[in-house]
């Protein structure tokens, strides 16, 4: 396995946009490196939650968490200094790329998973619309996820997990009103979530959420939110666990609320678990 220092200069795709950076601190506990980047004007975190367990890093500058899982390349010295050779291509396509899309069905794995949920978080993104994501963060207070679980309050807690997430894992961005493009890089792994826990469960059967099974969605998000910094056994990030339930939780929610919406959903789940859509 290629080793990383403090210094090194590495790039990986992110959500399907190469970035790259100096490693300016690791985080022991998950092994992740905290990242300056070089584009300054992108999206990432700054002066926030995200790095105030690290202060010897520059809280004005543009950061972004790395996990070796996401393909880190260690960009090659040239002239005693950690960069792209002169006149290479400085972002080529990583190998894992194409991969990195395969294992993220966002339509199959999220959006057929949660289509009501999803809804229900685009109608409140719309609320936001003009904003920023960090200004939805702001809008809850501090702490305030006990409270939305204790409450069961899954619309918001849905909301405030997902937007959450998403700022750590792409930065904050003006709120446009879509779930897809306010919150794509967070769908996208709650997708991937999906795909593991079918392969695990179901291997070689179509992808689909078994309703009906693990229905403890509060407990489990709470587990998962205790420990949203780390990576679970078989790979995937706490936090992207506890955004999976958020959304089936609500998803249940609307269900249980709506007999007619659940037989018609029920019915969609059969069949493309049947192989059928």
């Amino acid at each position: 396995m290629q080793e990383f220092k403090k210094g090194d200069r590495v790039r990986w795709d992110h959500f399907g946009k190469i970035v790259t950076g100096v490693i300016v601190a690791e985080d022991s506990d998950d092994g992740s490196f905290a990242v300056l980047l070089d584009d300054q004007t992108g999206g990432g975190w700054s002066g926030d939650q995200y790095i105030k367990d690290f202060p010897t890093l520059d809280p004005t500058k543009m950061h972004l968490w790395a996990f070796r899982r996401d393909g880190i390349e260690l960009l090659p010295e040239t002239g005693g200094v950690r960069a792209a050779p002169a006149g290479a291509d400085i972002c080529p396509p990583p190998k894992s790329e194409a991969q990195h899309r395969k294992d993220r069905p966002i339509v199959r794995g999220c959006v057929d998973y949660f289509p009501d949920a999803l809804e229900d978080v685009q109608g409140l993104l719309q609320v936001w619309q003009g904003d920023t994501l960090k200004g939805i963060l702001q809008g809850f207070g501090r702490a305030p996820t006990l409270a939305l679980i204790t409450r069961r309050d899954w619309h918001q807690l849905a909301l405030y997990l997902l937007v959450f997430r998403q700022t750590q894992l792409a930065g904050d961005a003006e709120v446009r009103g879509s779930a897809l493009r306010d919150l794509g890089a967070v769908l996208a792994e709650v997708a991937n979530v999906s795909r593991v826990a079918n392969e695990q469960h179901h291997p070689g059967a179509p992808l689909h959420w078994e309703y009906g099974k693990s229905m403890d969605h509060a407990d489990c998000l709470a587990r998962h939110f205790i420990k949203w910094r780390d990576v679970d056994t078989d790979g995937l990030v706490h936090a992207d666990k506890m955004c999976w339930r958020a959304l089936a939780g609500l998803q249940t929610s609307l269900e249980l609320a709506d007999a007619d919406l659940h037989a018609s959903r029920q019915a969609r789940r059969e069949r493309i678990a049947a192989g059928g859509e």
